[in-house]
């Protein structure tokens, strides 16, 4: 099977995990805040692109913070944390992996909602999926 539809499976499953373990914001929470993660996953996600640099090989998890829109298009992505160690020869800190973390999570899909909610999910990186 293919890496990168692997990866995307794994990133499917990982996403409804994190967003089952969510709760919705309390009734008494700010008028206009979108309430936490709906249980469904991306219609269409794309699997990160990591810059192929000798030594810059991490696998571990980001957590990724962001809200999906009413037309269900991700906005607001940021990176909340992350849990890399490198593999094989590779020392110091990884180079480009936040930037195709986020620009991947940018372009994921979700169905059109009635209003806006945030999601906080775990996308998992293996370097050798890449």
């Amino acid at each position: 099977m293919n890496a990168s539809i692997v990866a995307l499976e794994r990133v499917a499953r990982l996403l409804l995990m994190a967003c089952l373990a969510n709760f919705a914001l309390p009734a008494h929470a700010a008028a206009g805040t979108p309430p936490i993660c709906a249980t469904n996953v991306p219609q269409h996600a794309v699997a990160p692109k990591f810059p192929t640099t000798l030594h810059n090989e991490f696998e571990g998890s980001y957590n990724v913070r962001f809200i999906v829109g009413v037309d269900g298009r991700t906005r607001d992505v940021h990176v909340h944390a992350n849990n890399l160690r490198p593999i094989g020869r590779t020392r110091g800190h990884p180079v480009g992996y936040d930037e195709a973390v986020l620009a991947a999570v940018r372009q994921w899909r979700y169905a059109r909602q009635p209003r806006s909610y945030h999601v906080s999910t775990s996308v998992q990186i293996s370097y050798r999926d890449t």
